[in-house]
Parts: structure tokens; C-alpha cells; sequence
């Protein structure tokens, strides 16, 4: 799969839809790409730190804060 570049060839709305077409049917390397940079690591680990403490929330009723 090749990398693809978006350009902006004018300002007409069909001109932006055929760009963003574009993009998105390179989802799938744009993912993969992503993922092997390990961008998604940091997200993951914000989203696991968020979780934990609403589930102590949950159970003790208390924010425990840091």
C-alpha cells in the first residue's frame, strides 16, 4: 500500500470530497502506521489511568487524588 498525501486542488466541494475519499481508504495503513510508531501506547495507558480510578470511584466513593 502506498503512502498518500492529501492535496487540495482547488476549493470546490466535490474537489474536497474526492481528498478525503482518499484519506480514508488508506485507514488501514494509516492505522498500522500509527500503531508500529506506538502513538496509540500513550493513549491506551491515559484511558487505562482514567478507568482505574473511576472504578475505585465506583466502589469506594471517594476520588482519590494525586
Amino acid at each position: 500500500m502506498e503512502l498518500y498525501k492529501p492535496e487540495i486542488k482547488g476549493n470546490s466541494f466535490i474537489g474536497k470530497i474526492k481528498n478525503e475519499t482518499k484519506i480514508f481508504s488508506n485507514i488501514n495503513f494509516i492505522l498500522d502506521k500509527i500503531e508500529s510508531d506506538g502513538y496509540f501506547d500513550s493513549v491506551q495507558s491515559t484511558f487505562g489511568v482514567i478507568f482505574s480510578k473511576e472504578m475505585a470511584f465506583a466502589v469506594s466513593g471517594k476520588i482519590n487524588q494525586s
